[in-house]
């Protein structure tokens, strides 16, 4: 959480996911609905970055190392 927290202030967006990354395993020991994410946006803007930012909550988010396939 320490080396995220400068991120989840300056950037929105990809605070938005990781903190999205984090509540998905409370949504059933809370018995909510469960969510989907939608990011999108023209190239070159920082999604794939984001992504790996909230795949990190998981594991190494690396491409072909990790939790990204």
């Amino acid at each position: 959480m320490a080396a995220v927290s400068p991120v989840l202030g300056r950037y929105p967006v990809p605070g938005a996911l990781y903190l999205a990354a984090l509540a998905s395993p409370l949504v059933a020991l809370l018995g909510c609905p469960s969510f989907v994410v939608d990011l999108s946006g023209e190239t070159s803007h920082g999604k794939t970055t984001a992504l790996l930012l909230a795949a990190s909550v998981w594991g190494d988010p690396r491409e072909g190392r990790g939790v990204l396939h």
